[in-house]
C-alpha cells in the first residue's frame, strides 16, 4: 500500500472553495448594492427636499414683507403676482417642474404650487382687500419612481398691513 503524502488540493476541493467563495461574494455584493441603491435614494430626496425649503423660506420671507397694496390681482390659486420692496412687479410661479421668482429660478423638482388666501375672520377669499394670511403649498417630485411625493406647506401673515384696513 502506498501512502499518500502532500499532494496538495484535488480539483474537488479546489471547485468547490471557488464556490464557497463566489457565494460569499455574491451576499456581500448585494448587500453593499442594497446599501448604495439606499444611500443614493435618500441623498436624492435630500438634495431636492433642501432647495425646495430653501425656495419656500424665501417665499415665506419675502410675502411677510408685503403690504396690503402689494398684491396685484387677480389673486390665483398657482401664481402669487405681487409689488416687492423694490417697488418692481412679480410673482412666483410654477413653469413647469420650476418653481420660480419672476424670471429667476427657485428650485426645480417642484410638481405642484399652490396658493391660498384668507380674511381675517378665517374664510377663504379671493378679495386683494381682505387677504390677512396666505398658504402655500409645495408637491415635490422625487427623482425616483418608488417613492411618494414630498408636500410642504407653510402659511404666512404678512406683517406690513395697515392695521385700520382689519375691518
Amino acid at each position: 500500500m502506498r501512502k499518500r503524502g502532500n499532494q496538495g488540493f484535488g480539483l474537488l476541493e479546489t471547485i468547490l472553495v471557488i464556490a464557497v467563495i463566489s457565494a460569499i461574494f455574491a451576499v456581500t455584493a448585494e448587500l453593499l448594492l442594497r446599501g448604495l441603491s439606499a444611500y443614493q435614494l435618500v441623498s436624492s430626496r435630500q438634495d431636492i427636499l433642501e432647495r425646495a425649503e430653501l425656495a419656500m423660506d424665501r417665499m415665506v420671507r419675502e410675502i411677510r414683507l408685503l403690504g396690503i397694496s402689494s398684491f396685484q390681482g387677480p389673486l390665483g390659486g398657482t401664481t402669487l403676482t405681487f409689488r416687492d420692496t423694490t417697488g418692481t412687479v412679480t410673482n412666483f410661479s410654477l413653469n413647469g417642474n420650476t418653481l420660480s421668482r419672476g424670471n429667476d429660478s427657485l428650485a426645480t423638482g417642484i410638481f405642484s404650487l399652490s396658493f391660498s388666501y384668507w380674511d381675517k375672520n378665517g374664510n377663504s377669499t379671493n378679495a386683494v382687500s381682505k387677504v390677512r394670511r396666505v398658504a402655500i403649498g409645495l408637491t415635490l417630485m422625487p427623482n425616483d419612481s418608488q417613492t411618494n411625493n414630498i408636500t410642504l406647506r407653510s402659511q404666512v401673515f404678512p406683517r406690513n398691513f395697515v392695521y385700520g384696513n382689519f375691518q
